[in-house]
């Protein structure tokens, strides 16, 4: 069986060819860039400890106003669902009716805002009503 070339020869042009430095690595190799957006393993992060609270403050006022908020985001988030969704008016009426409670939080509503209040909530079940009928249709 004949060879390509001698033995004496082996290694010959990878010795005589100069060396060129590598380019810098733009990105981290996947193992490394995965350890970085997650994390380390389970076991190895610590928990912060948690810092006692006094028992004497009163955190109504925050309760509510977090609360609030939160009702907020879910009517913002809700304005860029489309209005024809089966199940938008029964989530649009009851995140009115909680954002009307939360502002009220600490107070208690007048005659008004709980008229206000009764008509949310006649709507949204009335909206449960029409899903349901929808759902006996089909």
């Amino acid at each position: 069986m004949p060879s390509h070339g001698s033995l004496t020869k082996a290694g010959k042009v990878r010795s005589q060819t100069p060396k060129i430095p590598p380019k810098p690595k733009k990105n981290l190799t996947p193992r490394r860039r995965n350890t970085a957006t997650i994390g380390g393993g389970y076991y190895t992060r610590r928990r912060p400890r948690a810092r006692p609270r006094p028992n004497n403050m009163d955190f109504s006022s925050d309760v509510s106003s977090a609360l609030l908020r939160r009702a907020k985001e879910i009517d913002s988030l809700l304005s860029g669902v489309a209005e024809h969704h089966p199940y938008w008016a029964a989530a649009y009426y009851l995140t009115q009716a909680l954002a009307l409670l939360f502002e009220n939080w600490d107070r208690d509503l007048s005659k008004e805002e709980l008229e206000e209040l009764e008509w949310y909530i006649e709507k949204a079940g009335d909206a449960a009503k029409s899903i349901r009928d929808k759902e006996r249709r089909a």
